[in-house]
């Protein structure tokens, strides 16, 4: 019985779901339906390896849908084997947020901190706006507005990931390089080349991670590049290109990622890219060696990755690409940009900017604060008739209350900014996220995912 027990808390069915599976001639009729019949095919499917059916049984048994006894416990367990069988990023971006409320488990920010690390490097967006809001609440990290800036960016719009070793890329540790990055778009005319800037970085043997964001407001062509990331884990490094994002590319577009090693005068003087002209010698950076990343428009796939160092490019491991647009990361921008910090620049402009990013993905609660902006005149001009028409689309009617006491209570210094932060459903659908940004209650923070 022991045994039996077991086996049916790893599947999620119970003792009655895995009696009727084993012996379904001593069965009655059961509805097609019910929970009992759904909790017994998606145990089937888990131990059959699907990691979807996996999740599918974790939600039920986290939100006590079709009447399946809410069980935070077994649904930990379940979205735990949704990680292991396939890496699920949603699942993991659950175990994030109960790892973080202490919800089903023991609090523990570290281990929240690893889940949506995890889950980011899996391809969830939710997951990286809700590392943003981490560093900008400082939660268990040291509070870090530009590192929420980072990866805020990244879920705001798309990003290419590539893991490499070091050594191929010549980067030792205790010795500094420099870095920068690129993305061209292949035309028919001369190519359209979105420069990054340079960052000086060295590897102190422990950690290492750099990045180079643009204080403006990026560009709205999808392919400009608005964050450049490297990080280490173990003897490789994770290099993450953030773009604008927000329409599928019509052209093959190659991102170059330039090192230089050396500091010395023995750059490459032509770099010879895989499929697309050479770069010419006086819009190269001074580098040794550098990265194609080859993105070609249809259906996501894994991304081809050449080493480009004077010769022949040889082919790595393959890169990927994540699509974002997160409606809840452009929001939390906005209020990040709208508080400013020591360590970023307040500018009403781009929040107003970062608002109506979100309000046309459907979040009111930009809506609303971009009234508040227009009604107070800050980033543009006082304009009470066009604010009172943002309050009305956001649902609050004519009313300014609800913005000022979002809003309006962390610019007059009454609210930490990690209080205004998050108030999209954070394990809520990846992507395109509409609606209007709830609350910060349990049930909210912890919407049902559909497959």
């Amino acid at each position: 019985m022991a045994t039996l027990r077991n086996h049916a808390a790893r599947i999620g069915l119970g003792l009655a779901g895995l009696f009727l599976a084993v012996h379904p001639a001593m069965a009655q009729p059961t509805d097609p339906n019910s929970a009992e019949t759904l909790a017994n095919r998606l145990g089937q499917a888990i131990d059959a390896g699907d990691a979807n059916a996996a999740f599918r049984l974790a939600e039920m048994y986290r939100s006590g849908e079709n009447q399946v006894p809410r069980d935070l416990t077994r649904a930990v367990s379940l979205y735990k084997t949704a990680a292991r069988l396939e890496n699920h990023p949603m699942a993991m971006n659950a175990l994030g947020i109960l790892h973080e409320q202490g919800w089903g488990v023991k609090a523990s920010q570290a281990l929240a901190l690893q889940w949506y690390g995890k889950a980011a490097r899996a391809g969830s967006a939710m997951a990286l706006a809700n590392l943003g809001e981490i560093h900008a609440r400082g939660d268990g990290v040291l509070q870090d507005y530009r590192k929420a800036v980072v990866e805020l960016k990244k879920a705001a719009g798309d990003w290419v990931t590539v893991r490499v070793p070091a050594s191929e890329l010549g980067i030792k540790q205790d010795s500094p390089f420099r870095f920068s990055a690129a993305s061209i778009v292949s035309a028919k005319s001369e190519p359209e080349i979105d420069w990054g800037y340079s960052r000086r970085a060295e590897w102190d043997g422990v950690t290492l991670r750099k990045f180079v964001f643009y204080s403006q407001f990026d560009s709205v062509k999808p392919v400009d590049i608005t964050v450049a990331d490297i990080r280490s884990d173990g003897d490789d490094l994770l290099l993450d290109i953030a773009v604008f994002g927000g329409a599928k590319p019509q052209g093959v577009i190659h991102f170059i990622w330039f090192f230089d090693t050396d500091g010395q005068e023995s750059s490459v003087e032509e770099f010879r890219l895989k499929d697309a002209p050479p770069l010419e010698p006086m819009r190269l950076p001074h580098a040794d060696r550098a990265l194609q990343i080859v993105l070609r428009p249809g259906p996501a796939a894994p991304l081809p990755v050449f080493l480009l160092s004077g010769g022949k490019p040889r082919q790595l491991a393959d890169g990927r690409f994540f699509g974002g647009d997160n409606v809840a990361a452009q929001y939390d921008l906005g209020n990040l940009y709208a508080s400013g910090s020591i360590d970023l620049k307040q500018d009403y402009g781009l929040a107003l900017k970062w608002y109506s990013k979100a309000d046309a993905l459907g979040n009111v609660d930009a809506l609303n604060n971009f009234g508040y902006l227009h009604d107070e005149g800050l980033g543009t001009r006082r304009d009470p008739a066009r604010a009172r028409e943002f309050y009305t689309r956001g649902g609050r009617g004519r009313e300014r209350r609800c913005a000022d006491e979002s809003l309006g209570l962390l610019l007059r210094g009454a609210r930490r900014v990690g209080q205004g932060l998050g108030q999209g459903a954070r394990l809520g659908q990846e992507g395109r996220q509409s609606g209007r940004a709830g609350s910060r209650r349990e049930g909210d923070r912890l919407a049902s995912q559909r497959l």
